[in-house]
């Protein structure tokens, strides 16, 4: 993210999802993701700062300073943080607020990536962070 530090951006990270109450049990700080996600992590992923956990326990999206990733899902989506355009959930009319467990982050060459999340509290502590890392973008 151009004109932020790492630590910066770090900062805010832990900031936000202070405000939104993490960690959960499916989504808190990277340090203490499960291992079964640190195992194959790549090493070129800079920063991790947060994770967050499907309810099906097989699913994950990561959140670092550069970067979202969803490894081993939808075929390790990577999403660099200043392509991202716009985020919303799938979930919107279909499910109970409190349920929604997927976030759906469009780039901007409009393509949209489906981002699994331990749904209820963690899936909107996600969805804030991402938009207050949108923000910083502009």
């Amino acid at each position: 993210m151009h004109g932020h530090s790492p630590d910066f951006i770090i900062g805010r990270i832990r900031w936000r999802a202070a405000k939104h109450g993490l960690p959960t049990s499916r989504t808190g700080f990277w340090e203490d993701s499960p291992d079964w996600l640190q195992a194959d992590f790549p090493a070129n992923f800079v920063n991790p700062v947060l994770y967050s956990v499907s309810d099906c326990g097989e699913m994950a999206t990561v959140i670092g300073t550069e970067e979202i990733m969803t490894p081993g899902y939808d075929d390790g989506v990577r999403i660099a943080i200043d392509e991202m355009d716009r985020i919303s959930s799938p979930c919107i009319g279909t499910k109970r607020k409190v349920d929604f467990d997927a976030l759906a982050v469009v780039t901007k060459d409009l393509v949209e990536h489906l981002l699994p999340v331990e749904s209820g509290k963690g899936c909107f502590a996600v969805w804030n962070i991402l938009l207050t890392l949108g923000r910083m973008q502009r």
